[in-house]
């Protein structure tokens, strides 16, 4: 409700499309490129609309640059990624700071379906994976798919 009840909504809208629109690109280096330039532009230009656009952008700038499946696919992440949500968005209420964390849960339950899976908390060694997919393989992608369609109705 918060994206319709701003006086910025058309910004926000377009930003969670871009941002959605990730998900769906052809190749990781496409995605990573276009992640760090959306991300840069957030930060140059985004913090004199909405002031937490800091946050989106520095957040898709680090993961623009990380390693996939590194640090943004373990616990860690997915109890910091709410976290950083609440505090850049709690005086707006928390139905975004849940879909956000719902949303990550999503993307790694995700993982955790495929033959990589997700490794839980480094520098342990030890991986969580179901082996019901393997990664790279048209299943996938349309596993993939359904999932970043399920993350945009969250948000």
């Amino acid at each position: 409700m918060y994206v319709m009840t701003t006086t910025h909504s058309m910004w926000t809208v377009a930003t969670a499309a871009l941002v959605a629109l990730l998900g769906f690109m052809l190749t990781r280096t496409l995605r990573g490129i276009v992640m760090f330039l959306l991300g840069s532009g957030l930060i140059a230009f985004g913090h004199s609309l909405i002031p937490w656009n800091y946050v989106i952008g520095s957040i898709l700038v680090i993961c623009s640059i990380v390693k996939h499946r590194g640090l943004t696919h373990t616990l860690y992440a997915a109890n910091g990624w709410p976290v950083v949500l609440f505090f850049a968005s709690h005086e707006q209420g928390e139905a975004l700071w849940i879909a956000g964390g719902l949303s990550y849960l999503i993307l790694l339950l995700c993982d955790i379906l495929t033959d990589r899976g997700i490794q839980t908390l480094p520098p342990f060694k030890f991986r969580l994976k179901l082996q019901l997919m393997s990664t790279g393989t048209w299943t996938g992608k349309i596993v993939e798919s359904l999932c970043v369609g399920l993350t945009c109705v969250f948000v």
